[in-house]
């Protein structure tokens, strides 16, 4: 059986979930803020034995968001910034938050069924 989240943990996800909710509204690629700078969750764990007791690195059992559905975030929100093989700019943007509501359902996944 799995070990309960801390509280502080939990505040970390909440904190994550909504920062991922925020992007999802960006208009521009560069109005997006992802990386271990802009995560709550790597702000307690990414230097803790590589990532400690982070519920992601727990769900996946790799570091550094391996696994996750953030590996697809972070390559869209790349093409979305290169135009990468897209017509427009909005076809970017619409793959861009397909993976940015992966990512939030993922993070959602991880909470508490009490605090869910």
């Amino acid at each position: 059986m799995a070990r309960p989240l801390a509280k502080r943990t939990i505040a970390a996800l909440l904190a994550s979930i909504a920062h991922h909710k925020t992007n999802l509204r960006a208009a521009e690629p560069y109005d997006v803020r992802l990386g271990s700078d802009e995560c709550a969750l790597c702000g307690l764990f990414i230097d803790k034995l590589r990532c400690g007791n982070c519920p992601v690195k727990l769900k996946t059992g790799e570091e550094g968001c391996v696994g996750s559905p953030y590996e697809e975030l972070s390559k869209a929100h790349t093409d979305w910034c290169d135009r990468y093989g897209y017509r427009s700019a909005d076809e970017g943007r619409k793959n861009f938050q397909r993976a940015e509501r992966k990512e939030i359902k993922f993070l959602k996944s991880l909470l508490p069924e009490e605090v869910a």
